[in-house]
């Protein structure tokens, strides 16, 4: 007996911290061990199948793995598994013996020591490296854990109250996933006792609907869903009620600007940024100090007219589609995202058209404005559209560069007739916005988008020779790199027969990658240097604040380019979607380059657990509820506004997207691209007031921060 154990253990060990093949799959019901040293324990679910997708009949079991410090050794069920049950899986681990039982059925003891480590216990985990590929789920109901005979942790899981079409959303909750710290050690007995049911993987086919007639998720309940029509009406006083104990704050002028400060700068008619003591600070047009606190995505048509969801193939996911025509025609876009064909549809639209009637638009520009106000915001953030007076309110503009030849993703700024190209477009947009004290800056492009990606750089020296682009990184790395010695650029790129520079440029080279880092910032620098340029020559009103650098971007792997935008810019606008306003390697680039910084997009997208039918955001932990992420919220703008670079920030945005998604996919799915509930209002216009009012205390203390933080730091000196 023993030997067949000591011969499993070496398979099995082979199995659970090999290398994973494409059809394995492994969850770690219970972990807290280091395979390397022989030491600590893991229960869990695995299928070992060479190809995937795993399937429930085929290879499923649960396994024990005990440590003694010299071996594992382990424990298996290999009794067949049934979907729609819920199992009882009870492990105890003690200084002498192990076992398991499933629903009360001894699986298997062994007599073996203990060697604990003191690692986290990880409870409910996917390692890496392991296909998500089944055709079933692995559902956590409960789970208690003692340590010598004292309850440790006693769990119940969200999953327990989901149903069955909501692992259709997310089948895998972040926050079911757990690492604890437990201190082990070798004569002490540990319990872990798991409900865990394992249900089939829902067809797409099988559930449709799943948004009912107002844009909700069908297949659940919650507070504050609506019904009818009845419903979305009655939320207008409900609202009234609040807003008429939430006056718009006092002490501020038309722009956002502090009134009561106790300074005050010259009034130049547009946003301008001072230092003073240490600090940025944005100066409003009529002169007061500003700590920008901004709402993506409204005004006029910002709110109403995007992101859309697609219809088109997917007709049978909607309960209620309103006619094409007369009064709903405007909750219709065709052909959205360049998706020719495609009938995309806005929820929010429609459901505004039934709450406030004609003129409908005019009362949600009214409406909008009024939040804005008593929510504590200045004014708008990026993606707003500017409302007439007098709800007019201060926002961002982001100009494009539609329509101007690229090379790989950018245009070619070595080109004169691509620039006169480019710089005309961006004129005859600046002139529109040139003298309009409302509009904070102006900034091109979003993100990603503008980033100059290291791959683009050997894309353009795979050119032809007479490409400008190409000719100029040439010529800058003969000179830069190479002191211009021909021979030696040409045997460092692997050119054969370089008996001029024309050959240079004829040549498709390989270079290494630390020279086509140094010429991806060249470019990127002449790049950014145009647009700034070009834009400054037609607007010189109005601070430049860049193309929203990704933060994520500028913390791993694109940190040079956050120097170089700060050459070309009068301030740095950034995107960060993270728990906290700054990494501290963008603390540390913002102390570098000293500029003022404008974070345009920031924000928290509660999953609900998925009980909602939104996206659940697994990159950087989970916000489960509304009262979470206002507490994010509150903790994130604390912090911007006690940054001596900062001089505001965008949250990210008035109304949740659709929880089918904002695009469109060539194959079936139940969500296309983002699915998440970012808003500060849901896609029937009622405000999550659990979000909301953690909001506005923080934008209602913001300025008042900085102003404290401002003063101490003076008073250091």
């Amino acid at each position: 007996m023993r030997r067949r154990i000591v011969i499993a253990a070496i398979g099995a060990l082979l199995v659970l911290c090999g290398r994973a093949t494409a059809g394995q799959f492994r969850f770690w019901i219970a972990a807290q061990r280091d395979w390397a040293k022989n030491t600590g324990f893991c229960l869990a679910f695995e299928d070992a199948s060479a190809e995937g997708p795993c399937r429930l009949d085929d290879g499923m079991r649960f396994v024990l793995a005990v440590a003694d410090g010299g071996r594992w050794n382990y424990a298996f069920y290999d009794g067949r598994l049934e979907a729609d049950h819920t199992y009882q899986v009870k492990a105890t681990i003690g200084p002498k013996s192990f076992g398991f039982w499933i629903d009360s059925q001894c699986a298997k003891e062994i007599e073996a020591g203990f060697a604990p480590t003191n690692d986290s216990l990880l409870i409910n985990h996917r390692p890496q490296g392991y296909t998500d590929e089944a055709d079933y789920i692995f559902v956590p109901i409960a789970m208690t854990v003692t340590h010598n005979e004292t309850v440790f942790r006693d769990i119940e899981f969200p999953s327990a109250e989901r149903t069955v079409p909501e692992f259709l959303v997310a089948d895998y909750l972040p926050s079911e996933s757990l690492s604890l710290p437990l201190e082990l050690a070798a004569d002490d007995t540990l319990v872990i006792e798991s409900r865990i049911k394992i249900i089939r993987r829902p067809s797409l086919a099988d559930h449709a609907p799943y948004v009912d007639a107002y844009g909700q998720w069908r297949h659940d309940d919650w507070p504050g869903k609506v019904r009818s029509d009845e419903d979305l009406r009655n939320r207008i006083a409900e609202e009234e009620k609040v807003l008429a104990d939430w006056p718009a704050p006092s002490g501020y002028d038309k722009y956002g600007g502090c009134v009561e400060a106790g300074w005050k700068q010259e009034a130049t008619g547009f946003f301008r940024v001072v230092r003073r003591d240490g600090f940025y600070w944005l100066i409003s047009p009529e002169g007061h100090p500003c700590f920008y606190v901004g709402l993506c995505g409204v005004g006029l048509d910002a709110d109403t007219r995007w992101p859309p969801t697609s219809v088109t193939g997917r007709e049978s996911f909607f309960e209620w589609l309103p006619p094409r025509e007369g009064p709903f025609a405007e909750a219709w876009m065709p052909n959205a995202w360049g998706h020719e064909g495609v009938d995309f549809f806005l929820p929010i639209t429609a459901n505004l058209i039934r709450k406030y009637g004609e003129p409908w638009r005019t009362r949600k520009n009214e409406i909008t404005f009024r939040r804005m106000k008593a929510w504590g915001f200045s004014g708008g953030g990026k993606w707003a559209r500017q409302n007439p007076d007098p709800i007019a309110f201060s926002w961002m503009v982001v100009l494009n560069r539609a329509g101007i030849p690229v090379l790989v993703r950018h245009p070619d700024v070595f080109d004169p007739n691509v620039c006169e190209v480019f710089e005309k477009h961006l004129a005859q947009q600046c002139e529109q916005y040139r003298e309009n004290p409302w509009i904070i800056g102006l900034s091109l492009g979003n993100e990603d988008e503008e980033l100059i990606h290291k791959g683009d750089v050997e894309k353009i020296l795979a050119m032809a020779a007479d490409v400008p682009a190409k000719r100029a990184l040439v010529d800058h790395a003969l000179t830069t790199l190479y002191g211009s010695d021909m021979s030696k650029l040409a045997e460092a790129w692997k050119v054969q027969n370089a008996a001029s520079i024309e050959t240079l440029y004829a040549a498709e080279p390989s270079v290494s990658p630390g020279d086509a880092e140094t010429l991806r910032q060249f470019y990127a620098d002449r790049y950014y240097a145009f647009v700034y340029q070009t834009i400054k020559k037609h607007d010189p009103n109005h601070l430049y604040c860049g193309f929203w650098i990704p933060g994520w971007r500028a913390i791993w792997g694109y940190s040079a380019d956050w120097k170089i935008i700060s050459r070309h810019c009068d301030l740095i606008g950034y995107d960060h979607y993270a728990h906290d306003f700054a990494h501290e390697t963008l603390v540390k680039m913002m102390a570098e380059t000293d500029k003022p910084v404008l974070c345009g997009e920031f924000g928290y997208a509660p999953s609900y657990d998925a009980r909602r039918g939104f996206a659940v955001r697994t990159n950087w932990g989970e916000v489960r509820t509304d009262e979470q992420a206002g507490r994010e919220y509150q903790r994130w703008m604390a912090l911007a506004a006690e940054n001596p670079h900062c001089v505001g920030a965008f949250l990210f945005c008035h109304h949740d997207q659709s929880c089918l998604g904002r695009s469109h996919g060539k194959e079936l799915a139940l969500q296309y691209g983002e699915a998440y509930a970012w808003g500060l209002v849901d896609v029937t216009d009622t405000p999550k007031w659990d979000y909301v009012r953690r909001v506005r205390e923080a934008n209602l203390t913001a300025t008042a921060q900085r102003l404290a933080a401002t003063k101490a730091a003076a008073g250091n000196k």
